[in-house]
């Protein structure tokens, strides 16, 4: 989530603000903000923040950390700021009428730069005992099910030699229509296996066993697959470790899913970063929002079951189907690293604002629906669903199970 959040360095709440040593913790405060981006546009977007998102994520997150520190799981979580700069609880907060968008957590090491070197000489440290105290090189996975947008079926449509047809699709329909024409065999059925299915899902399906894998948290080329060996590498090469890591991958997944559960929440997938102190594993990064998970409101009609997003995965299926992402892809490919300067030869710039604002409008409504429900009060004012769903269903997963 680090496009969203600042650590303080200077200004309310830097007092705090301690760096970590090789074998001592920190401790910081994360300043979180309204920003957004979507299609690598970055600069180009216009600069619509999405209301009340500084303070959802960070009271959703701390909310859950809370309930999971009761649950026996450990985060490097401390607590949320008050308008005084005093580490408070949420409840603290709520019972006051404030709420916050700068919170509390201990830090840990990470590489000293960007690129291999840095990367391989922190791997090195960690492995001679150099540094005791630090973020795992590899970011936890967990899969309840597959909705829309998700990254598995990009996987199957490229594997069924149909992945331009699935990059254009962005309704439930279109995505259905470019699934129906994969078929369930050669290494489209080994990505299937497992996923514990044998034949091709469509959005919405529910796994019949929670699905669990390791990206890359710090390589220069991003998001990569890891296999045992390589995560394993990550936990300092410590059989112990990675044990106590897959442990805490399993127990906050489990809890995660149950915590949203009964606030009418489906946590169809997430993303865990953990943290090793000595014999010590923890939660890292914020956890259990709309941002590290794919957090679906579920809404019924005519005997369907949809799963709305309230994440960004709104953004990118409007921008799709406004043909924002054929845009970029045309000005990459005809222009290189150098596209953004063309973009707008492709995509006029006045469509684009009204785009965002309304992209903005639509996830700030979700998302506050959804941290209204995370902490259990209404904190936060947004438009009824029934306002804004009817132009979202399109974008929705069907919840089936298998």
């Amino acid at each position: 989530m680090g496009s969203v959040k600042d650590l303080v360095v200077a200004g309310f709440g830097s007092n705090y603000y301690n760096v970590a040593t090789p074998q001592t913790w920190g401790f910081g405060v994360w300043d979180v903000s309204g920003r957004w981006s979507v299609a690598d546009l970055k600069s180009l977007l216009p600069s619509y923040e999405v209301k009340g998102q500084a303070e959802a994520l960070a009271m959703s997150t701390a909310a859950y950390f809370e309930a999971a520190a009761g649950a026996g799981i450990n985060s490097c979580y401390v607590g949320m700021l008050d308008r005084r700069g005093c580490v408070v609880s949420v409840d603290q907060l709520l019972d006051r009428g404030e709420t916050s968008h700068h919170v509390a957590m201990m830090l840990a090491n990470v590489p000293r730069g960007k690129g291999h070197e840095p990367r391989r000489a922190y791997h090195d440290a960690i492995n001679r005992g150099e540094i005791s105290i630090y973020v795992a090189d590899a970011e936890a996975i967990f899969r309840r099910g597959l909705p829309l947008g998700s990254s598995t079926f990009g996987k199957i449509c490229r594997a069924g030699d149909v992945g331009e047809e699935y990059e254009r699709a962005a309704t439930y329909d279109q995505t259905v229509a470019v699934l129906k024409k994969v078929k369930s065999e050669g290494r489209v059925l080994e990505l299937l296996a497992t996923l514990g299915l044998t034949s091709v899902p469509h959005p919405g399906i529910i796994l019949p066993e929670p699905v669990f894998n390791y990206t890359t948290k710090f390589h220069p080329a991003g998001d990569l697959d890891m296999n045992d060996d390589e995560v394993l590498a990550a936990f300092g090469n410590n059989a112990q470790t990675y044990a106590k890591a897959q442990e805490l991958l399993g127990q906050t997944a489990r809890h995660q899913q149950e915590f949203c559960e009964e606030r009418g929440i489906v946590n169809i997938d997430g993303k865990v970063e953990m943290v090793v102190s000595g014999q010590d594993v923890l939660l890292g990064d914020f956890a259990c929002t709309p941002h590290e998970n794919r957090l679906m409101l579920p809404y019924e009609r005519d005997g369907v079951t949809y799963l709305l997003p309230t994440n960004k995965e709104i953004a990118r299926a409007l921008f799709r189907q406004e043909g924002v992402y054929a845009a970029r892809d045309e000005a990459k490919l005809q222009h290189g690293d150098d596209w953004m300067n063309h973009f707008y030869k492709h995509f006029p710039r006045e469509k684009l604002e009204p785009l965002a604002q309304h992209a903005s409008e639509v996830m700030s409504d979700a998302l506050l629906m959804v941290a209204n429900k995370m902490l259990g009060r209404e904190v936060f004012s947004h438009r009824r669903l029934e306002d804004w769903v009817d132009t979202f269903l399109p974008y929705a997963s069907r919840m089936e199970s298998k």
